[in-house]
């Protein structure tokens, strides 16, 4: 059974949500439906029947139920379902006995964002929910948008843009958990490149990077600064030949070499060397040097590298954080 606010899962809490007022006339006016809440119109709604239950029992119904714009991805019966039986139980009784209210709470708030979108308005990338770490940082989710909306690879929305007077509600068929950080990479497509780079390499480093018992800052290069690699190195023509030339173990100290521990935002960044993940060989850490200005900026050991500029931070994982880079820094 999955637990995701156990003390191995200690970095993940939720936002905690003030407490509101009671319901409107409106709200409780069936002969309007776009003036009902998101508590509300759930409620109303026959096929979100667990999902309303789940709001009512970790209190969340009130706070959906007041002034805000909010957006919520809502797991329909089957999707909840489908998780409870999954997580080895029959039904949301035994699972809220199980697992608690606050734990359930963090799920449900994983599944919601802070802001009122409309399914067109959504674009592919990373998007902050309103579940927290202890740190008050967003934990993020990815949302790949095509013909379809798929959120980290797990849950499609299967019924949109559903209106309600303080924001939309997605129906979607599977219940959402946070990621780690490398959960968080691998649903992205353009990190596919670093994605299969942390699979050859040695040391199980997608295990490593996935373990909820620590916590990490990962610079992770995008899959055009693995084609500038292969492309600036002699007699190589595709990543698996420069893995080859490289040896795997030599490829797992550069991949550590783009990330720390602890979990780093933005805001805390500095100008000055940082320790990476990778070992030194005499005992050490081997570093890189961070220089903020216009541009975050990373410079590594090697002067035939151009530097890497940060080009998204704060993606925020549940053992961790990632910040993109538009190149791979070499140790030596």
């Amino acid at each position: 059974m999955k637990t995701y606010l156990s003390p191995i899962l200690a970095f993940l809490f939720v936002l905690s949500f003030s407490a509101c007022s009671d319901k409107d006339d409106d709200n409780n006016n069936t002969n309007n439906p776009n003036e009902l809440s998101i508590s509300a119109k759930l409620a109303a709604d026959a096929n979100y029947s667990i999902l309303s239950e789940a709001l009512d029992r970790t209190g969340l119904s009130g706070s959906l139920d007041s002034e805000g714009s909010f957006t919520l991805f809502a797991p329909n019966d089957a999707a909840f379902t489908a998780f409870i039986n999954d997580e080895g139980y029959n039904d949301l009784d035994a699972l809220i006995q199980a697992i608690g209210s606050t734990e359930l709470r963090a799920i449900l708030t994983y599944h919601l964002i802070n802001q009122d979108l409309a399914w067109g308005q959504f674009q592919s990338g990373y998007y902050r929910s309103m579940s927290q770490t202890n740190a008050k940082d967003s934990l993020s989710f990815y949302a790949a948008k095509s013909n379809v909306l798929k959120l980290n690879d797990r849950a499609e929305v299967v019924e949109a843009n559903m209106e309600a007077s303080n924001g939309h509600i997605h129906g979607v068929n599977n219940v959402l958990v946070p990621l780690s950080i490398y959960g968080l990479l691998a649903v992205h497509p353009d990190y596919s490149s670093l994605e299969a780079a942390i699979g050859l390499a040695d040391g199980n480093l997608d295990s490593y990077l996935s373990d909820e018992s620590e916590t990490f800052t990962f610079f992770a290069p995008n899959n055009t600064a693995f084609d500038t690699l292969v492309a600036r190195s002699p007699n190589v023509s595709n990543l698996f030949e420069y893995v080859a030339s490289l040896g795997t173990d030599e490829l797992a100290k550069v991949l550590l070499y783009h990330g720390t521990k602890n979990a780093l935002v933005a805001s805390e960044l500095q100008t000055g060397n940082v320790a990476s993940l990778a070992d030194d060989g005499a005992g050490g850490k081997l570093e890189f040097f961070v220089n903020i200005g216009a541009q975050v900026r990373l410079i590594d050991n090697n002067s035939s590298t151009e530097d890497a500029v940060v080009t998204e931070t704060d993606i925020v994982g549940s053992n961790g954080v990632l910040h993109l880079i538009d190149a791979v820094i070499l140790p030596n």
